[in-house]
């Protein structure tokens, strides 16, 4: 394998997110921060394999034309040990501008030239890497006919644009642009920011994708960056927390390797008030979820009993509540002895 020539984020969206979040001591957003220790053990990981350079593809910040202090000083103050490590190079997205072109007045991401980083406010071909970089375009028709007449005075072997990108996301209709007519200008590589989830088309085409999860529709995608090696690139995911939804069919394994560490999302019919806070606590406590939401409808009659929870740590206590919230007339304390005897077989392996 050639030596690492560089290497790619995309779609970081610095910005003080307020669900899961909360104020350091430092006074800095939680996941503000979370995202810019992602973006330095990317950093860390490039220089490690050889990288001299990152490309971000769009979208470094999030709230368009209104970056507040409390966000540019901690990525001025991250950018600035970034610099130090590795060489910085950045396409403004939509996010990162107040209007619709690409300009550097309007642009947010044009703050970090100061500390020596690229910024390209227009298209910009880098002959170290081969690779050409073309800023957001709101009109897909002129960053098509930009992108072939480019490519015919430069003949990069690599375009990076932030733009929509056919079959990334399911669900969003086909407005943008198609991985086969991108794949058949000529560019040996094409990398697109804008849609949150990594998706390589198998032909030179690749939807970066974020470099972390930033909200619920971020669920069941792909997050990270790239590393690009000659002809090969390789996909790193990060250490972010993701988003991501829990289900009851998964067993106790599953479901702690699927919600440590991450934001869960719990779907429930009807559920009580003790339902929701028995699943949440089960969640967090026994799967290790950094936190959890739980969606529920409320339930129509206020005698509806407790419905069950399943947990191998508390399948005992949860035996318990459904027996006590039974309309049953038999003994309750020996039905409930009966059933946890019962359990207590089942683990054992033992017959009656």
């Amino acid at each position: 394998m050639s030596k690492p020539n560089y290497g790619i984020v995309s779609d970081v969206h610095l910005h003080n997110w307020s669900a899961f979040s909360s104020v350091l001591p430092s006074g800095e957003n939680e996941r503000l921060r979370i995202i810019l220790d992602e973006l330095s053990h990317a950093v860390d990981t490039m220089v490690s394999a050889g990288c001299k350079r990152m490309y971000i593809a769009g979208d470094l910040f999030h709230v368009r034309g209104k970056i507040t202090p409390s966000v540019m000083n901690p990525t001025l103050r991250m950018f600035e040990q970034l610099i130090k490590k590795i060489d910085i190079r950045i396409i403004p997205g939509n996010h990162d501008l107040e209007s619709d072109e690409s300009c550097e007045l309007a642009n947010a991401t044009q703050a970090l030239s100061a500390l020596g980083c690229v910024v390209a406010t227009e298209p910009m071909y880098f002959e170290d890497d081969d690779v050409l970089m073309i800023p957001w375009e709101p009109s897909l028709a002129k960053l098509k006919k930009t992108m072939k007449e480019l490519h015919t005075k430069y003949e990069p072997n690599a375009v990076i644009i932030h733009a929509p990108l056919n079959g990334v996301i399911p669900g969003i209709p086909d407005h943008g642009l198609e991985s086969k007519e991108l794949g058949g200008i000529g560019y040996k590589k094409v990398f697109c920011g804008h849609y949150h989830n990594r998706t390589d088309f198998g032909n030179g085409v690749w939807s970066c994708g974020a470099l972390t999860h930033q909200t619920w529709n971020d669920v069941n995608t792909n997050a990270g960056f790239l590393i690009v090696s000659g002809d090969d690139v390789e996909a790193y995911d990060g250490y972010a927390p993701r988003f991501v939804d829990y289900s009851e069919s998964m067993s106790d394994a599953e479901a702690k390797l699927h919600c440590a560490g991450n934001y869960v999302r719990v779907k429930l019919g009807e559920a009580t008030e003790k339902d929701i806070q028995i699943i949440r606590e089960l969640v967090k406590s026994e799967y290790d979820a950094k936190a959890v939401m739980v969606h529920a409808q409320p339930m129509r009659t206020t005698s509806a009993r407790t419905s069950s929870v399943k947990s191998g740590a508390s399948l005992e206590a949860s035996v318990n509540d459904y027996v006590t919230g039974s309309d049953t007339t038999v003994d309750k304390a020996l039905l409930n002895k009966e059933c946890i005897e019962i359990m207590a077989q089942a683990d054992t392996g033992e017959d009656d």
